[in-house]
């Protein structure tokens, strides 16, 4: 059988995609699964090789990478010149994997995200930084004919990197930060707007005319230092001004479509902004907006594969394809009688369950599970990932029933910020206003589904607080071994549950490097023996 394996490096994070002809996803894997290295941008020799396991060797395989290495050379070398070596080096180190065949980068982008969006055809956006020469782009994709790319807007005039110098202004990091600056932006006046827009050339399309050292020009107008009780401010200024450019493009985009009417998908790393797609949807200008769980260059893999193969069909009706770490197998009853009292207890459940997504964050398929109706869970559930910043909330609610819990429109895949209706019920997502990020669940979350709807039979409550849950080192937990190791030397965990496997921990005095005794329950035959007891039929 004939198979592509889609590669994308050199970006936010690695990762290899195993796809056969017919468009059906066999392995989704991220670099840093098997390097422990957060945001690993080498070449993802181990997560090719994982993909490699599912197939036999006589298997025919095609590699493809999910852009242009040379073109990206000359617009790294036209912006760093001195750099030019270490840029050069990286492209050939590419270009010398035998066999390897290329996509442009905004086709892998766009092609990642509509494939595996809902819509047969649709509007595409991608708002991108650099990318190999275009820092945002658009088009339109259908089914028969994949992404088609109608304009561009070149680098350095994209809006991403106005916020990426903006970034290292107030001295944080792009890319690694971002979320913390959106983080404290939601707390802020944009006092600085009319300041910033002045500074920067935006035409009625939301283009920005920059020089190509944009970091350099902003020191030049704004100087080097500010005023430390104006950060708040000036953080909030930096996105509501990032914000109105998306608008513009967005606005700009529609007008000019010929397909006003489709559906509309946002890519790229600007997509997972959630304060610009909080204004996005308060200007109510997108009907239908789809976002994909990764709209990253992490997802360029997949959207490399399908390119190739031009086969924009595929079988996989989830996002939840990726590795899977818990055993296959329908979840116990009596397990989930088990994890709900001890929800409503104020325990905190670290939970793993079917497939993770292809997305760097797990979305309740490896998350420490708590419940809503308290603070204290959301600073416990903080601690234990090390987010000192209480502002950022996560959660994961029952579809059918999310908007009975939040105001506002909330989109797949809790891209965007909302606010909670019911502030002395839920405690524990209200930080401040419009702060709570939710992830809506389907039954394409077998375990986590049948979890909230019995959670939501117990309390009333059809949303838990969810996080993502990280190893020491920042990186998604990746193996059971792994997972038994943090959870025995996590004073904040009370139980771990992995698959039909419920863990415990007992403290004993005197264990030489170990605080906690562990023991564990299978629950795996429970249902049978009761369906056998009760001569129900299996």
């Amino acid at each position: 059988m004939k198979y592509v394996i889609g590669i994308s490096s050199d970006q936010i994070n690695s990762v290899a995609t195993l796809v056969d002809t017919t468009g059906l996803i066999h392995a989704h894997y991220y670099e840093y699964n098997f390097s422990h290295v957060v945001g690993d941008r080498s070449w993802p020799y181990q997560a090719i090789e994982a993909c490699k396991r599912h197939i036999n060797q006589q298997d025919d395989v095609t590699y493809v990478y999910h852009e242009r290495p040379w073109r990206k050379f000359f617009r790294r070398t036209w912006h760093n010149f001195k750099d030019r070596k270490q840029h050069y080096d990286q492209a050939r180190k590419i270009k010398e994997f035998p066999g390897l065949e290329f996509i442009d980068h905004e086709i892998s982008q766009a092609t990642a995200a509509c494939v595996m969006s809902p819509y047969m055809q649709c509007q595409w956006i991608n708002i991108d930084l650099a990318g190999e020469w275009a820092g945002a782009s658009w088009g339109i994709f259908d089914r028969e004919n994949g992404a088609q790319v109608h304009e561009t807007i070149n680098y350095p005039n994209s809006p991403t990197m106005f916020l990426y110098a903006m970034t290292k202004w107030l001295g944080l990091t792009p890319n690694m930060n971002a979320t913390m600056l959106e983080e404290i932006a939601l707390t802020g006046q944009p006092r600085m707007y009319h300041l910033l827009t002045k500074m920067l050339k935006i035409d009625q399309n939301g283009v920005m005319h920059s020089p190509s050292d944009m970091s350099h020009s902003i020191e030049y107008y704004l100087g080097r230092d500010y005023n430390l009780s104006d950060y708040v401010d000036w953080c909030a200024s930096v996105y509501y001004v990032y914000s109105d450019m998306i608008y513009s493009l967005v606005k700009h985009v529609i007008s000019v479509s010929k397909q006003p009417e489709w559906p509309m998908v946002l890519t790229g790393i600007g997509a997972q902004n959630g304060y610009m797609i909080r204004h996005l949807i308060q200007k109510d200008i997108i009907p239908r907006l789809w976002l994909p769980t990764d709209p990253t260059d992490g997802a360029n893999s997949l959207g490399a594969a399908f390119a190739y193969l031009k086969q924009y069909n595929t079988p996989n009706q989830s996002t939840f394809v990726g590795n899977r770490i818990s055993e296959k197998g329908e979840i116990s009853t009596l397990l989930l009688r088990e994890v709900t009292a001890a929800l409503s207890n104020n325990k905190v459940v670290a939970w793993i369950q079917d497939n993770l997504p292809m997305s760097s964050r797990t979305l309740g398929q490896c998350s420490l599970l708590a419940s809503p109706t308290s603070i204290k869970n959301t600073e416990k559930i903080n601690k234990i990932n090390k987010k000192h910043n209480l502002i950022n909330v996560h959660a994961c609610a029952l579809g059918v029933y999310a908007e009975d819990v939040y105001r506002g429109k909330i989109l797949n895949y809790r891209h965007n910020p909302v606010s909670v209706r019911n502030t002395e019920v839920f405690e524990g997502l209200t930080n401040e206003p419009d702060s709570c990020y939710v992830h809506k669940v389907y039954q394409d979350q077998p375990s986590l589904y049948k979890l909230l709807n019995h959670w939501y039979d117990v309390t009333n409550h059809p949303v838990l607080l969810c996080q993502d849950w990280l190893t020491t080192d920042q990186t998604p937990i990746t193996t059971r071994k792994t997972a038994v190791t943090q959870f025995s030397y996590s004073d904040d965990i009370d139980i771990l549950v992995i698959g039909n496997t419920m863990y415990t921990k007992e403290e004993k005095p005197g264990l030489d490097d170990q605080k906690y005794y562990i023991e564990s329950r299978d629950f795996s035959n429970y249902d049978r023996n009761i369906n056998r007891l009760f001569n129900v039929s299996e």
